[in-house]
């Protein structure tokens, strides 16, 4: 977490002195996801302590190398939930970007993570850069807010108010953005995703890995598709170029 800090303070710096204070600082945003995977696994690891079962109290005992994985197995990939998921991820940004003039083709250069790239260079750094920040925010965010936060509202309030309440949190937790706007809708949108993160996680008895997959491949397609489809208005806010 530390390197990730001292390194995401090194982008701020060079990023201000570029005059590129917009661009999503990814290693600050690991940082805070590694973070919230603390959080769980000494969650994880106090009731172990304690001598309870996980199983019994509706903890994922999976080890974390493989929920890392999760995304990738083949029974994730195939499944029919985690699609949708990834469809309809490209299904918005696909939406949002018809009628737009510039797609990834027209890219003369691309500023990002402190250097200037041309474009296959770019697509390049661009998709391992959504790649980290879409696996760590799939499996922190799921953790945190499935695997702590829905499993004790749930032992509270019951399964359907449990699962209720921690979506309409996950909702609040979305209402501000990276760039410190209110969104209404943005919010909405993630009530709704923590709804149906939180009923797969529920479905599939407390396990993981199936919302951490579909997490994943919905922020994966928004970023990659986002940046294909309309380079101007990328997700990661990295500074583009176009030929004219």
């Amino acid at each position: 977490m530390g390197a990730l800090a001292t390194a995401g303070g090194w982008l701020q710096n060079r990023n201000d002195h570029l005059d590129r204070p917009d661009e999503i600082n990814s290693f600050y945003l690991l940082a805070i996801k590694e973070w919230e995977l603390s959080l769980f696994t000494t969650y994880r690891n106090a009731h172990r302590k304690s001598g309870l079962s996980l199983q019994a109290a509706g903890i994922d005992p999976t080890p974390t190398p493989q929920l890392a994985l999760s995304p990738f197995r083949r029974e994730n990939l195939l499944n029919g939930a985690v699609l949708a998921a990834a469809g309809l991820a490209f299904g918005l940004v696909a939406a949002s970007s018809a009628g737009e003039q510039h797609r990834f083709d027209d890219i003369r250069r691309v500023g990002m993570l402190g250097t200037t790239l041309h474009r296959n260079e770019a697509l390049a750094l661009y998709s391992a850069d959504a790649l980290s920040i879409s696996l760590a925010a799939a499996v922190a965010e799921e953790a945190l807010w499935r695997g702590i936060l829905q499993n004790e509202l749930e032992a509270a309030l019951g399964p359907r108010r449990g699962l209720q309440a921690s979506a309409a949190l996950f909702g609040l937790a979305h209402l501000v953005d990276l760039d410190g706007s209110l969104s209404i809708g943005r919010a909405a949108f993630g009530a709704a995703a923590g709804w149906y993160l939180g009923s797969l996680f529920q479905a599939d008895r407390h396990r993981l890995a199936r919302p951490i997959a579909a997490h994943f491949w919905y922020d994966f397609t928004v970023m990659l598709a986002g940046f294909l489809l309309d380079p101007g208005d990328n997700p990661l806010e990295v500074k583009v170029t176009f030929r004219y």
